[in-house]
C-alpha cells in the first residue's frame, strides 16, 4: 500500500499486489479513526494486515500518532533516496 501523507487535503492511497500490479488508487482519507477503519476494509479478501507493508514518502513531518498506530505496525523504514 502506498501513501500520499498531505498537511492540509486528504491523504491519498493506492494498493498494489505481489506483481506490481494495481488493485486500487486514489482513495482518500483523513486521519480520522472511522476513515483509517475503510482504508484497512478495501484490502483483498483473505489479506490481513499484518501482511501489508505500507510505503509513505519520506517528509520532514511524521506520520501523526493516530495513523502510525491505525498502520499496525505496516510500516518499514526504508532510506531515504537522494534526488539528482
Amino acid at each position: 500500500m502506498g501513501i500520499d501523507l498531505a498537511v492540509r487535503a486528504q491523504h491519498q492511497a493506492s494498493m498494489a499486489d505481489e506483481q506490481g500490479r494495481v488493485l486500487w488508487s486514489g482513495h482518500r482519507f483523513r486521519t480520522r479513526s472511522e476513515e483509517l477503519d475503510r482504508l484497512w476494509a478495501r484490502l483483498p479478501d483473505g489479506v490481513t494486515a499484518a501482511e501489508v507493508t505500507v510505503v509513505m514518502e519520506q517528509r520532514r513531518v511524521p506520520p501523526r500518532p493516530r495513523l502510525r498506530d491505525a498502520l499496525h505496525g505496516a510500516l518499514h523504514p526504508t532510506p531515504q533516496r537522494e534526488t539528482l
